[in-house]
């Protein structure tokens, strides 16, 4: 990490600074996962995000979009219906 310690990009606390495409360098070439639940929230460490997380860095390290990534996902509501 020393060696690449420059690079990185940190927030005010010392964490990485994640960005959506969970890079944290300004060249968006160094990725984490797992590793930014201050950022992206309280699924993080659920290894069944995996794949979807997988799929936003291979995306943008390939520079376009070769797995699809869903953006319209279903929501679930609980509520009775209205009659």
């Amino acid at each position: 990490m020393d060696k690449i310690r420059d690079r990185i990009c940190w927030d005010d606390h010392g964490r990485y600074k994640v960005k959506r495409n969970y890079s944290i360098d300004s060249a968006n070439s160094i990725f984490v996962q797992n590793a930014e639940l201050h950022t992206h929230g309280f699924n993080t460490p659920d290894l069944g995000m995996g794949p979807y997380r997988n799929a936003i860095i291979l995306n943008e390290i390939l520079g376009y979009p070769y797995f699809d990534i869903e953006s319209d996902v279903p929501f679930q509501d609980f509520d009775p219906p209205m009659d």
